[in-house]
């Protein structure tokens, strides 16, 4: 049974393909071929056209992304250094007014041994 199938499935194929040659040999037939051809043609042209044209577009959107990466990498950089900056400047600050703070307590120290000096002065006079 599958041997007839196959056999009629050739012979089929066969005909169809013999019809086929015998058309496309006529004086229509090569009209077709004629026309198919230069459908083809302009067919393959399109497509190369339109690959050509996909390819550029790619090509400067990843230029674009590019582009993009690089500033958001120098912003990043900026934002990094003004923090560093910032850092160092409270840092600074903070440095400043530990000094102040420390010579303004060293003065009012000296100032209360200079007091309890005068008043030890005065209490060995007094004996």
């Amino acid at each position: 049974m599958a041997n007839k199938r196959s056999l009629m499935a050739f012979a089929l194929g066969a005909a169809a393909g013999a019809g086929a040659a015998y058309y496309l040999n006529t004086k229509e037939g090569k009209k077709l071929r004629k026309k198919l051809s230069k459908q083809m043609a302009t067919l393959s042209d399109d497509v190369i056209t339109s690959i050509q044209s996909q390819t550029e577009n790619f090509s400067n959107r990843l230029s674009e992304m590019k582009d993009h990466t690089k500033d958001l990498v120098e912003k990043a950089g900026t934002v990094a250094e003004d923090a560093v900056h910032t850092a160092v400047d409270k840092s600074e600050t903070f440095i400043d007014n530990t000094h102040s703070s420390f010579e303004s307590g060293r003065k009012r120290a000296q100032k209360a041994m200079e007091n309890k000096s005068a008043q030890l002065k005065e209490a060995i006079k007094k004996n």
